[in-house]
Order: structure tokens, then sequence, then C-alpha cells
């Protein structure tokens, strides 16, 4: 925990003293938009606090799973709202799966922290329904990011795939048309 915040005072003095990121430091703001722009240089200083809190939420409240997932909720939610406003990534297409991502699990935590006040109200059947529903959740987080990034993907190389096919069917038709004159 201590090194953790030494870590978090050593890099965001460092980073609010530059103008921009030194070439043997870019490789941590890989993809950052604007290396200028105070918000996104400390993307990776918010992102450190964000799991150093939910490490101390994880420990501090181990017994009580409804506020630990309510504590979650509220530091994903906040850290969404980070992103929508400083959308530190050049890719929006990765601030754009951030926020949903962030969003998703924030509901998915509030319907965790409803099963385990059933749980304990010994509503088996009501609590089982939402366990169903929170892992339901869960995999709608997960195929949700996989569908961005193929998505994202697909994008990327549509060009390159389209000009390789027509490239070949171009040559395929030439050898036709070049058969047929032979034969004729």
């Amino acid at each position: 925990m201590i090194c953790n915040i030494f870590l978090l005072g050593i890099f965001s003095c460092y980073l609010s003293k530059k103008n921009a990121v030194p070439m043997n430091l870019s490789v941590l703001v890989e993809g950052i938009k604007s290396q200028t722009n105070q918000g996104a240089k400390q993307y990776f200083t918010i992102l450190l606090i964000k799991k150093t809190l939910f490490i101390v939420n994880l420990v501090a409240m181990q017994g009580l799973m409804g506020v630990q997932s309510l504590i979650t909720a509220c530091l994903s939610g906040v850290f969404s709202c980070y992103f929508y406003i400083i959308k530190p990534f050049k890719n929006n297409f990765e601030n754009i799966k951030i926020i949903i991502t962030e969003m998703l699990i924030v509901l998915n935590l509030l319907i965790f922290s409803l099963y385990e006040i059933l749980k304990q109200n010994q509503d088996k059947e009501q609590a089982e329904r939402l366990g169903w529903i929170n892992i339901c959740g869960f995999t709608l987080i997960l195929l949700t990011t996989l569908s961005i990034d193929i998505y994202q993907q697909f994008l990327q190389y549509k060009e390159l795939v389209i000009s390789k096919v027509s490239i070949c069917l171009r040559i395929s038709r030439m050898k036709t048309q070049q058969s047929r004159i032979l034969f004729f």
C-alpha cells in the first residue's frame, strides 16, 4: 500500500512537470491521445488509484459482500465518468469499450448487491434468479468487449483483405482469359 502511494506520488509529480512524455517512457503512454493533456497523461496514475482502492475495498470489507459490491460499483462509475470526460485513448473504440465495460460492471455489481440482500433474507428462489442474471451480466460484458474488438479488427484489416482478394481475382481472371485465347 505504501509502495503504491509512493509510486502514485512519483508518477503524478513527474508527469505534471513535463509537457510531453520522453521517448524512453513513451511505451507507458502508447495509445494515449494527447501527451500534453494532463487528464490523458494521468490515465495510468488514475488506473493505479482505482486498482489500489479496489484492493483496499476487498481487504477492508471482507465479510460484507454487498458493501464491497456497492463500493466497487462506485469506483467503476467514477472511472467510467473519467473516461467519458477525458477520452484518453487515440482509438475511440477503446474509449467506448472501457466506458461500456465499466457501466456494465456497475449494473452487474448493483444486481449482485441485491442478490446478497435477498440471500440474507432467506429468499432462495429470488436470489437464485438474480444469481443467473448476474452470470448473464458478466457474460454480456465479455461478449460486448469481444464484439467491439472483433469489429475494430475487421475495420482495420478490411481494406487489406479486399485488396488481396481483388488481386487474386484479377490474376485468376487473367489466367482464364489467356487460356481461352490459347485454346481458340
